[in-house]
């Protein structure tokens, strides 16, 4: 079998001996075609990662300039013959393959069902030609459907599009996504807090890898940088845990206006309180990755969970129960004092007791987050935190945190 680059080269491989021309084959009759790198052993050709056609065919052309030796041989001459292929490394050694089927072995297609209305697949040849689709792009799982296509094409004397299969897309169990398994359609994953963004640009690196390696792209920079001939021949696992992330730094990016009107919904779901809702949009939006994760991270503002008192030992504070305990009694006067409960001002007055006592920060900063929030993780720290439920409610928690301590 021949074996044709995108230069118009071939490669001729009988048993273990490869013979590589150039030719000026130009193509129609070569049809669609995948490309395949030449290895290294003395082994069959391997699948390779891109796909392409040669542009027309002209089967008088002369062949000349041959190489022959074993495949190793032709390998290592490839690399370094000019002209047989191209000049960057990482185009270098790729080969496309004529995909050839039988046809004794198509069976006669049904166009009409009995109910008059058209089969899908006649369907849809005619409804790409009237839209004028000259590039079809999906899934190789397809390919076989490729040929029944082109007889219909060819029967109504139509122009075949030019068909680009791509990997299959998995999940973590390597089995193909599909609906009826529960995978997530576009429309579940924006329901599950995802933003579109996210999700094409997510989408487009599943099969793709973008010659620079990065990872974050808006869509016209997707639409600049992607080039089809970087479509890996694996399947693409869909990660989901990788979506998260990317989400996470699309939301983090956000206007925070837009944000806001996005994560209302998911705020007013557990806060009831007449609390400002825009500044804690402000202290989730670089914490969460999407935007389901916020109940669960400002719940604690409507009212203190139950918790563990272990909460208030903390290794790298020197914390432990006892001394919250006590820093918590020794406090307590200057927030009853404090008139001025906005961050600033609060921070002022704690830093000056922290001073004052000569504790660290965190000695005293952490049972007090730990106080009014009940909670390890925060979107906020502790004056911040105060801030938002006032002095009424941070009295009120202090105290209580107080009363658990000295009765744990």
């Amino acid at each position: 079998m021949k074996y044709y680059t995108e230069d118009h080269e071939w490669v001729e491989i009988v048993g273990d001996e490869a013979t590589v021309g150039i030719s000026e084959y130009a193509a129609d009759e070569l049809g669609d075609i995948t490309y395949v790198e030449l290895p290294e052993e003395e082994d069959d050709f391997i699948i390779g990662d891109r796909l392409g056609e040669v542009e027309s065919v002209n089967s008088s052309s002369d062949i000349y300039s041959p190489i022959s030796g074993t495949v190793s041989q032709v390998n290592e001459a490839l690399t370094d013959e000019p002209g047989l292929i191209n000049e960057s490394p990482e185009e270098k050694g790729w080969l496309c393959r004529l995909i050839n089927f039988d046809s004794s072995e198509l069976d006669d297609m049904i166009l009409i069902k009995s109910d008059g209305y058209p089969t899908y697949n006649f369907a849809n040849v005619i409804d790409d030609h009237l839209m004028g689709i000259t590039h079809v792009v999906r899934g190789n799982e397809y390919l076989s459907s490729a040929p029944k296509y082109n007889r219909i094409y060819e029967a109504f004397g139509w122009d075949i599009p030019v068909y680009v299969h791509c990997p299959l897309i998995t999940d973590e169990n390597h089995k193909k996504l599909s609906k009826r398994s529960g995978h997530s359609s576009y429309e579940d994953l924006l329901e599950q807090g995802f933003v579109t963004e996210a999700i094409v640009n997510f989408v487009a690196l599943l099969g793709w890898s973008p010659q620079d390696n990065c990872e974050i792209f808006s869509l016209p920079e997707l639409v600049k940088a992607f080039d089809y001939h970087h479509i890996s021949k694996s399947p693409a696992v869909f990660d989901i845990t990788k979506l998260r992330w990317m989400n996470g730094e699309y939301i983090k990016k956000m206007d925070p206006d837009a944000f806001y009107e996005r994560a209302l919904p998911y705020l007013k779901e557990v806060l009831k309180k007449d609390f400002d809702l825009k500044k804690i949009a402000g202290m989730v939006q670089t914490r969460i990755e999407v935007f389901p994760d916020i109940p669960e991270l400002v719940d604690f503002f409507e009212a203190v969970p139950e918790y563990d008192s272990a909460m208030y030992r903390h290794k790298k504070m020197k914390t432990t129960e006892e001394t919250s305990l006590a820093v918590l009694k020794e406090v307590l006067p200057v927030l009853e004092a404090q008139e001025d409960y906005t961050n600033d001002p609060l921070y002022a007055s704690l830093s000056a007791f922290v001073k004052e006592h000569g504790y660290k920060n965190g000695y005293v900063m952490w049972p007090l987050r730990t106080a009014v929030s009940g909670k390890q993780m925060t979107p906020a720290g502790a004056t911040e935190i105060m801030e938002i439920i006032g002095k009424e409610e941070t009295l009120k928690r202090v105290h209580a945190a107080i009363e658990k301590l000295e009765h744990e």
